[in-house]
Order: C-alpha cells, then sequence, then structure tokens
C-alpha cells in the first residue's frame, strides 16, 4: 500500500512540475502584440477598442504620414530605405523599410501605406493568422515586428515599431 500511495505521489508531483513549464515559449522580452500598450487586444493581436481609420484621413492616424516616420526613424540614426521588394497586393502606394539593429542580425522591417484602413486590416489578418509576423496597424500604415507562432520575438522591436507607428518620441539608434 505504502508503494502504491508514493507511486501516485510521484506522479502527482511530476504532473505538476511538467505542466507549471508548459507555455514558457522564451525569455522575459517575448510578448504578445497589442495596438496600443494600455488597450486590450482580441486573439489577432489587434486592438479591439480602436475604430478603423477612413481612407486619406491622417487625423484618425494621429497625423502619422510615411514621410514623417521616415524622418523620425532618420533622425533618430536608423538606417531608412525607399521602397520595399516583397510580395504584396495591388494594395500598398508606398512602402519604406527601416533597418532595426538586432543582436540576431539586423531587421530590414516594412511600413507601407495601404490604399484604406481595410485594405491594412485585411493583410494584418492575412499575416497574423500565419504566425511568422505580427502586425502592427495605424490606419492605412501596417509594420510587422517578427514572431514565432504569432508571438512577438523581440520586445526591443517591437516597442520602436510602435513608437515609430504611432509618431511618439524613439530612441537613438544603438
Amino acid at each position: 500500500m505504502k508503494k502504491v500511495l508514493l507511486l501516485i505521489t510521484a506522479a502527482c508531483l511530476a504532473f505538476t512540475l511538467f505542466t507549471g513549464c508548459a507555455g514558457n515559449t522564451g525569455g522575459d522580452n517575448v510578448r504578445h502584440l497589442t495596438e496600443d500598450s494600455t488597450a486590450p487586444a482580441d486573439a489577432s493581436g489587434t486592438n479591439t477598442n480602436a475604430a478603423p481609420a477612413p481612407a486619406g484621413d491622417e487625423s484618425a492616424t494621429g497625423g502619422v504620414t510615411l514621410d514623417s516616420m521616415q524622418k523620425a526613424a532618420a533622425d533618430a540614426g536608423y538606417t531608412v530605405e525607399d521602397g520595399y521588394i516583397f510580395q504584396l497586393d495591388d494594395n500598398v502606394v508606398n512602402a519604406i523599410t527601416v533597418i532595426f539593429p538586432s543582436p540576431d542580425g539586423d531587421e530590414h522591417t516594412p511600413i507601407c501605406e495601404f490604399k484604406s484602413a481595410a485594405d491594412a486590416d485585411a493583410y494584418a489578418k492575412t499575416v497574423n493568422d500565419a504566425g511568422y509576423n505580427v502586425c502592427i496597424v495605424n490606419g492605412k500604415y501596417l509594420t510587422m515586428a517578427s514572431a514565432e507562432k504569432s508571438v512577438v520575438s523581440d520586445g526591443n522591436e517591437q516597442a520602436f515599431l510602435e513608437n515609430l507607428l504611432y509618431g511618439r518620441e524613439l530612441s537613438p539608434a544603438p
């Protein structure tokens, strides 16, 4: 009887130890993306409180434009290139590439301007569903943070991209 009780206790202990580690996907800087750190997000990473910005309405994006993002990133010391060549649909009207220094190698991150906020949201849903990147959308502007299985892999890159897309102050490039 003692052996059975000891075996059950050991099994419970082992079960508790293994399930306590489940879901740990990495270090402290792995976090799920939300559009705004103060707003709740749904499973797709989209702010559930944010109304989509009407097409062409810069006030709906906080006055942020592709040119202002390009200037802000360059002023902070980041390398910025015009355009971005990869397969997108015809709804992208303009894009820039911001090079974000990372310990694992520089990230060449696109910032795209879509024809409308609805087009940006539709593209973000497609990308987010694939799980390799997580989109940050502000009206008709979209960028992508590196991710693995829909979990952002570099919190610093995510914070930089959120600040850039929402017109917040940027920390200087490392």
